[in-house]
């Protein structure tokens, strides 16, 4: 079995949060990179994007932890269409 088998996720409640925490991370790292680098393009936002999502990825997960703790639950929303 490779390394990516291993990671796979087959339960929908961890894809679900794995889903919620990399659009969190990805959200939350996006607004203050375009508040300090305003000028940069797309491929330079990508390019940053992929050295900090394993450390903005690892916050998301412990924000979403420390909700689940206080009670809530992440849920996705069905989309309209």
């Amino acid at each position: 079995m490779s390394e990516s088998d291993a990671k796979a996720v087959t339960d929908p409640e961890m894809r679900v949060r794995r889903k919620a925490a990399r659009a969190i991370g990805y959200a939350l790292w996006r607004h203050d990179w375009r508040k300090d680098h305003p000028e940069a393009g797309r491929d330079e936002m990508d390019a940053a994007w992929e050295a900090a999502k394993a450390e903005e990825m690892k916050k998301a997960r412990r924000a979403l932890s420390a909700l689940e703790r206080e009670g809530f639950d992440v849920v996705e929303a069905r989309r309209r269409g």
